[in-house]
C-alpha cells in the first residue's frame, strides 16, 4: 500500500485523472456482469456449448442438439473453465468476457509502450477504456475482445523477440491462442512477414538465423494440428458469403477520437517503428476486409488504432489545450459507451431513438427481435414441464430461456434437420413448438396448436393433437 501510494503522489495531475479514468472504466466492466441483458444466435450458442460440456457432451452439443462444431473452441471452453467455479454459464461467460476486457486494457498499455512510450501506452490504455464500441462489446459474450486481447499480446511478444529471440516462443503460443478464438489470427502471420520483408529486413535476417525461430514454428504446427478441421469448415461457411466492406468503418469505431486517429497515423508515417506497426494493423484491416461479413469482425482492431491515436495525442500534446481536449473527448467517447450498453440491457436502460441504434451496422446486438426471444422463451418455461420436448428453429433460445430439451427442424443442413416432421412428432413427446421463421408455421398446418406467445419476431405453440 506504501509503495502504490508513492508512486500515486509522484504522479502528475493529469497522470492522476487519466488513470482515474482508466480505473473507473475498467471497474465498469466488470460491474457490467451483474446487468439483465438478452442474447443473439451467437452469445446463446457459446453460453449453451459451455453448459454443454459441463453435462460431458462433446464439443458443440447443446442439449438434445449439435451447434456449428466450427465454430473456433476457445470462448466455450474459457466459458467452461469459468462455469466449473461459478456453476453458472451465463455468469460465468459474463464474467470471462469482462475480466478479458479489463486484460485488454493492460495487454494495450504495455503495447503502446513498447511501440512508443509509456505516455502513449498510458493514454492507449485510456483511450481502449473509454472507447464505445470495446466497451459496449465488454458486455457481450462474442469473442471480438478476447481475441483483440490475444492479437495485442502476440504483437507485444513479437516486438520483445527483437531484443530476446526466446520470446518468439511467448508469440507463436500467444498467436495459437489468438486463433483458436477466431480462425482468421492466421493472418497476423502474413502480416508480420511482409512488414519485416518491406521495412525490417535485417530483423527477418536475424530471425531466420536463429534456432528458435524454427523450435517456435514446429511448436506452432503442433498447436494448430487440433484446429485444422474446424478451420476448414468455417472458411467453406464464411467463402459462401459476401464481404461487408468494412475498410474505413475503423474511423467511426473510434468514436469522437478518430480525428486524433488520422494524426496519429500522418505523424506515425515518418517514425520507422510506428510506421512499422501500422504496416501490421493496416493488413490486418486489408485481410479481414476479405471475409468480414459483419462490422463487428473488425472490433478486434479498436486496441491497436488506440496506440496510434495515443501517438497522435502525444504529437500535439503541446498546443494550448490539448490536454483539456484529451479529456473531453475521452469522456465523450465513455459516455458514448455507456449510454450504447445500456440500451443493449434487457429491459433497455435508456431507449435509443430507432433511427439513432444502428448507424454502424450493429443492429444485430440491439435488436428489440432479441427481447422477444427472452420473452417468448420465458413464457414457455413457465408453461411447460422440466421433461418436456421442445420442436424449434431456434433451439439455442430455447436451451437459454427456457432450458427443455430441443429438437431442430430448421431448414439448414448443418443442423441435422428432423427431415419427416410428422413421422418424427409422432414417434416422440413432442409438446411445444418455439417457432422464429414464420414460414416454418405452414409445414405444421397438419397439427392443431394453441397459442401460448405471439409476436411479430417469435410464436410459441403447445401442441394439442395429431391428425
Amino acid at each position: 500500500m506504501l509503495n502504490a501510494k508513492k508512486v500515486w503522489d509522484k504522479l502528475s495531475n493529469s497522470e492522476k485523472i487519466v488513470l482515474s479514468i482508466i480505473l473507473i472504466f475498467s471497474l465498469l466492466r466488470i460491474a457490467a456482469v451483474w446487468l439483465p441483458t438478452s442474447y443473439i444466435w451467437d452469445e446463446a450458442a457459446y453460453i449453451g456449448m459451455a453448459q454443454g460440456l459441463q453435462r460431458e457432451l462433446p464439443f458443440g452439443w447443446i442439449q438434445s442438439f449439435h451447434e456449428v462444431f466450427f465454430r473456433a473452441p476457445l470462448l466455450v471452453y474459457g466459458i467452461y473453465a469459468f462455469t466449473l467455479i461459478f456453476q453458472n454459464a451465463e455468469f460465468a461467460a459474463k464474467f470471462f468476457i469482462s475480466v478479458v476486457s479489463v486484460l485488454n486494457i493492460i495487454a494495450i498499455y504495455y503495447a503502446g509502450k513498447i511501440v512508443a512510450n509509456k505516455k502513449v501506452g498510458l493514454i492507449s490504455a485510456a483511450i481502449l477504456a473509454t472507447n464505445p464500441f470495446n466497451l459496449l462489446f465488454s458486455f457481450k459474450i462474442l469473442v471480438e475482445n478476447l481475441f483483440g486481447f490475444l492479437v495485442t499480446m502476440s504483437l507485444i511478444f513479437f516486438f520483445r523477440s527483437e531484443q530476446n529471440k526466446k520470446y518468439l516462443l511467448a508469440f507463436v503460443f500467444s498467436l495459437a491462442l489468438a486463433i483458436y478464438s477466431r480462425y482468421s489470427g492466421i493472418l497476423l502471420v502474413p502480416a508480420v512477414f511482409v512488414a519485416l520483408l518491406v521495412f525490417r529486413r535485417d530483423w527477418l535476417k536475424e530471425i531466420f538465423k536463429n534456432k528458435y525461430f524454427y523450435l517456435a514454428t514446429f511448436l506452432f504446427v503442433i498447436l494448430l494440428i487440433p484446429i485444422i478441421n474446424g478451420a476448414r469448415g468455417q472458411l467453406n461457411e464464411r467463402s459462401a458469403l459476401p464481404s461487408g466492406h468494412y475498410l474505413i468503418y475503423w474511423i467511426p469505431l473510434m468514436g469522437t477520437v478518430f480525428p486524433i486517429s488520422l494524426y496519429g497515423i500522418w505523424k506515425g508515417i515518418k517514425d520507422k517503428k510506428i510506421l512499422f506497426f501500422l504496416v501490421i494493423l493496416f493488413l490486418l484491416l486489408i485481410g479481414h476486409e476479405l471475409i468480414a461479413t459483419r462490422l463487428r469482425y473488425i472490433v478486434f482492431l479498436v486496441p491497436l488504432f488506440s496506440v496510434i491515436t495515443a501517438y497522435g495525442f502525444v504529437k500535439i500534446g503541446k498546443l494550448r489545450f490539448a490536454n483539456v481536449l484529451f479529456l473531453i473527448l475521452l469522456i465523450a467517447n465513455g459516455v458514448i459507451g455507456l449510454i450504447l450498453v445500456m440500451n443493449s440491457t434487457s429491459p433497455p436502460l435508456i431507449n435509443i431513438p430507432v433511427s439513432l441504434k444502428d448507424p454502424l451496422g450493429f443492429g444485430e446486438l440491439n435488436s428489440e427481435k432479441y427481447e422477444s426471444y427472452r420473452i417468448a422463451g420465458l413464457e414457455l418455461k413457465e408453461a411447460s414441464s422440466p421433461d418436456d420436448i421442445v420442436l424449434s428453429d431456434s433451439c439455442v433460445f430455447v436451451n437459454i430461456y427456457s432450458e427443455r430439451a430441443c429438437y431442430w427442424f430448421a431448414n439448414k443442413d448443418y443442423l441435422d434437420p428432423v427431415k419427416d416432421l410428422t413421422s418424427f412428432i409422432n414417434r416422440t413427446n413432442v409438446k411445444w413448438i418455439y417457432v422464429v421463421d414464420k414460414d416454418a408455421i405452414k409445414i405444421l398446418s397438419n397439427f392443431t396448436l394453441t397459442k401460448i406467445y405471439e409476436d411479430e419476431f417469435v410464436r410459441v405453440y403447445e401442441l394439442m393433437k395429431r391428425t
